[in-house]
Parts: C-alpha cells; structure tokens; sequence
C-alpha cells in the first residue's frame, strides 16, 4: 500500500467528501506512521471540516489513540462545530480514550449542543447499550446533569417503550438494563408502558385539538411494527407513515410500498361510516398530490386531520387485514 502512495501525493484525496488517506476506514497503523513521516497533514479536513481524528472516532475500527499520541488536536473543529469527541460519542471505547486524553466534555457544537446531548438526542433503542456506557464516561468526566439532557432520556424512554412489543429477544435483557442505567444516572422516572388497543373494545380517545386526537390514537391503535390490526388504526398508521415520510425526510425512501398506502387511504375514508363527500374529495385530491413523496405542511395535516375525523365516526373497531 505504501507503494501506492509514494507514487501519488499523501495529502491526496477521495471519497464522498474528499478527505484524505489518513481519514480512510481501517488504514493501517504502519501506514497513519508513514504517511506523517512523508509529510501528511495530521489535521488535513475533508470537504465537511472533519479531520482524521473524527473519522477514526467515529469508526469503529479507527485508532484515534495512534493519532492523538502522534499529535492530533482534540478539539479541532469541523464546520458544524463539532470536535473529535462527538464523532467518537457512538462508541463507548472511543469516547473514554478522548476523555482520558483530555476532551473537553463541555465542548458545544453550534446549535449548542454538548457532545453527549448530541449523542442522547439521537438515540434509539439498538443504540442503548452504547449510550448509557458513553453517558457514564461524560458524567464521570464532569459533564453537568441538565434539563435538557434529562429531557433527551424521557423521550428515550418514552420511545422505547413504543417499541418494546416488537424488540428483538434476545437484545432486550442488556438494552433495558442500559435504559435502567440511563434512568438512574439521569434521575428520570420511566416513561409509562404504552397500552395497545384490544382490537374489540370501542375506540375513544380524550383529547380536544385533532393534533392530540391523532396521537393519543396513533399511540393507542398502531402497532411498533407492521400494519395495524383494525381499520381504524390503519388509516392512522398510512397518514402518520406518509406525513413523517414527505414532512420528515423530505421523501428520501419514498417508493412502491408507500404510493401503495397512499392509494389505499381515500378508500378507508370511503368506509363503514364514510367522511362527508366534499371530505372525500379532498381526501382523493391529497392522493394525487402527494403521489410523488412531495407535499406541504398543510397537506399532511391535512391527510391526518381527516384520518382522525373519520375514527371518530367510526368507533367500533373494523378489523384490518393487511393485503
């Protein structure tokens, strides 16, 4: 490999966002050695300001201990802000080896964010187990117990528990006891146990604003995975998945399946005991409008106001059978 390079330049560059050989995934030690002995920039950037330092922290096969020992600054920033420290925030190993060099935890990115509020905001179930060990590291390291981080662990809680029904077995024992550690560390009580609708009982939510009414039902009658198990909670599920798909991420993975769901939504509406027709109408004309995975913010309430209207015409559960 080093022939390759000592017929090229060293601070030669590649990849999505041009950054160089000492950036690369899984570069070898020998070769991070002498690349700096031919002249290589330790803190060379890429396109997004991030130096090899926060690549290798946020690999997980990086060597960010090589490079700080060789000199890398630890809180060179990147053009969001953000220092090695957040890059290394999904890797437990990573985050103690910067800490214990001394990284300065307090760091803020610029939406003024530590690099464990960073980490806590974005923070899902699979992630658990890496998170409470990489929180621990930023606690013991002297990093202040916030609102706001306190805030990032209940809605923690709160969204595992919308998924704890669909949770893989066999991850579950070690990422409650991580949401537990959480908790504790955080001195946040756990969110409630989400309670799934029966599939018979008559559907009521109380809540007075169809904002509240959407999610008091999508909590109540959509399940963690999968289609819903009655009409009602279908037609919730299609408007939520397609609102948060267009509204969210801008369409990204807008394909077959959710064209398919959107096709099948004025129908719903269509059912048992039917919206009012200029409802349906508007109900048929969103379809069309949003068949591309392109829409509005008015669109998309729109398409969940009126799925919340026509559960409240229809109460007694339909069952649902997913095609």
């Amino acid at each position: 490999m080093q022939a390759v390079f000592e017929a090229s330049i060293v601070n030669a560059r590649g990849g999505t966002w041009k950054a160089p050989a000492l950036s690369y995934d899984g570069v070898p030690a020998e070769l991070i050695r002498w690349l700096l002995a031919q002249g290589a920039d330790i803190h060379a950037p890429d396109e997004r300001g991030r130096t090899p330092l926060h690549h290798h922290s946020g690999s997980w096969n990086g060597q960010p201990a090589l490079l700080i020992g060789l000199g890398a600054d630890l809180e060179r920033t990147d053009d969001s802000g953000r220092t090695p420290l957040f890059d290394a925030s999904s890797h437990s190993t990573h985050t103690r080896t910067l800490i214990n060099a001394g990284a300065n935890v307090l760091a803020v990115n610029d939406d003024g964010e530590t690099a464990l509020l960073y980490r806590l905001r974005r923070t899902r179930g699979s992630d658990l187990v890496q998170a409470a060990s990489v929180a621990a590291a930023h606690i013991q390291a002297g990093a202040p117990l916030t609102q706001e981080l306190q805030h990032a662990i209940h809605l923690i809680s709160e969204d595992f528990e919308q998924i704890r029904e669909a949770f893989d077995e066999a991850a579950l024992p070690g990422t409650e006891a991580a949401l537990a550690q959480l908790l504790k560390l955080f001195s946040v009580e756990p969110a409630a146990p989400v309670v799934r609708h029966d599939g018979v009982s008559p559907i009521k939510v109380n809540a007075a604003a169809w904002p509240d009414r959407f999610n008091a039902l999508w909590d109540y009658l959509v399940p963690a995975a999968g289609s819903a198990n009655t009409v009602q909670g279908e037609v919730i599920r299609v408007a939520g998945r397609i609102a948060a798909e267009i509204g969210g991420n801008g369409g990204a993975n807008w394909n077959s399946r959710y064209r398919e769901m959107l096709s099948e939504y004025p129908a719903m509406l269509a059912s048992a005991v039917p919206l009012p027709d200029a409802d349906r109408a508007e109900a048929r004309a969103l379809a069309r409008a949003l068949s591309r995975g392109r829409g509005n913010e008015e669109e998309l309430d729109r398409i969940r106001e009126l799925a919340t209207r026509w559960v409240g015409l229809n109460p007694t559960p339909i069952p649902h059978t997913p095609r």
